[in-house]
C-alpha cells in the first residue's frame, strides 16, 4: 500500500510539474544536450550540426494545419543547445564564468511543416567577430 502512495505522489508531482513548468521543454533540452554530449562526436565550431525532428500534434497551430510559429523557435532552441555542446562552446562559456543571451530572433517562414512531417534543423556559425 505504501508503494501505491509513493507512485501516486510521484505521478501527481509529474503532472503538476508538467503543468506549471512545462516539463516537456526541460526534458527535451536535457535530452538534446545528453545526446550531443555522449552519442555524437565533437565538431569544430565552424562545422554544421544537424538535428532532426517530427511535427507532432502538440506542435500544431490552432487550425491543426501546420507547426505553430512559437514551436519553430523552440526547435531552433534545441538545435542551438545541441550546437553549443557538440562544438564545446558551452564548456568554454561556463569555464569562463559567462552566460549566453539570445537578444533577437528573425525568421522567414518559407513553407509549412504539417503534422507527422520530418524536418531538419542545420546550425552553423555565419559570422565571427572580436567584440
Amino acid at each position: 500500500m505504501t508503494v501505491c502512495y509513493i507512485v501516486g505522489a510521484f505521478l501527481v508531482a509529474v503532472v503538476v510539474l508538467y503543468g506549471l513548468l512545462e516539463l516537456h521543454y526541460f526534458l527535451r533540452t536535457f535530452l538534446s544536450v545528453l545526446l550531443a554530449r555522449f552519442c555524437k562526436k565533437k565538431v569544430h565550431i565552424l562545422q554544421e550540426t544537424v538535428v532532426k525532428g517530427y511535427c507532432f500534434t502538440n506542435d500544431l497551430d490552432i487550425m491543426f494545419l501546420h507547426m505553430n510559429n512559437a514551436r519553430y523557435v523552440r526547435e531552433l532552441d534545441f538545435a542551438r543547445f545541441h550546437f553549443y555542446d557538440r562544438t564545446g562552446l558551452y564548456k568554454k562559456i561556463v569555464d569562463g564564468k559567462g552566460t549566453v543571451v539570445q537578444s533577437a530572433c528573425s525568421i522567414r517562414y518559407r513553407r509549412p511543416i504539417s503534422i507527422f512531417t520530418p524536418f531538419t534543423v542545420t546550425t552553423k556559425v555565419s559570422k565571427l567577430s572580436n567584440i
